[in-house]
């Protein structure tokens, strides 16, 4: 059993399939009180929708888990400004929202775990993905910065960034001969578990992780190095 503050909840943005769901299940079973939060609660497309939640909520989390994401695969130069923005939006734009609300009231508890799911693709490059990666990076530098800037105030920051993950997303977009492609790159000859995402942000967001801040961990059965 993981300390944390005395009814600790913890927020999980798209925690309710995939590796989101996972990571709810994890941190449940340590005893935190596991916000799912989903598109009944706001719409990450749209910062009013995002807004009015932020405003509206009188609990706080002492552990934030930015999962939520988009991806729409086109090449660069057919993709539309719109479909552009809106993947920024969902994937970046957002996690600054919440982020800038949620930090505050962590600084006031002397105490704060953030985790960001990053992807392969903020630092590799497969065609389709120009917007997607763009977010990831985006979102990457931004932990960073955040782990810095807080570390005094009792806030521990990282970013987890999975490779390929047996998840409906990664399904959706590529085919059963895509993926048997895919296996084929990676060393260990599978694609990742949720679950095998999820024990990584269950010992980052724990009592156990006390001094490992502002860095990117990879996931992804070795692929990253080849």
């Amino acid at each position: 059993m993981t300390d944390f503050l005395p009814n600790s909840t913890a927020w999980i943005t798209g925690g309710n399939r995939g590796i989101g769901a996972a990571i709810s299940s994890k941190l449940e079973s340590q005893g935190l009180v596991i916000r799912a939060l989903s598109t009944e609660d706001f719409d990450l497309g749209n910062r009013e929708s995002l807004l009015n939640f932020l405003d509206s909520t009188d609990e706080w989390p002492s552990v934030l888990v930015l999962n939520a994401g988009i991806n729409e695969p086109e090449t660069f130069e057919i993709q539309s400004e719109a479909t552009f923005k809106r993947i920024l939006e969902v994937n970046f734009y957002a996690n600054v929202n919440i982020l800038q609300a949620v930090i505050p009231h962590m600084k006031k508890n002397n105490f704060g775990r953030i985790v960001a799911i990053s992807s392969l693709f903020a630092n590799r490059v497969k065609p389709g993905r120009s917007a997607y990666a763009s977010s990831k990076a985006a979102t990457e530098a931004l932990i960073r910065h955040i782990a810095v800037e807080n570390a005094e105030f009792g806030l521990i920051a990282n970013i987890v960034c999975p490779g390929y993950v047996d998840t409906n997303l990664t399904r959706k977009n590529n085919n059963e001969n895509q993926i048997s492609d895919l296996v084929k790159k990676i060393p260990m000859r599978r694609l990742a578990q949720p679950r095998e995402v999820a024990a990584l942000v269950e010992f980052l967001v724990s009592d156990k992780n006390s001094y490992i801040t502002g860095q990117t961990i990879n996931v992804d059965g070795g692929v990253s190095l080849l």
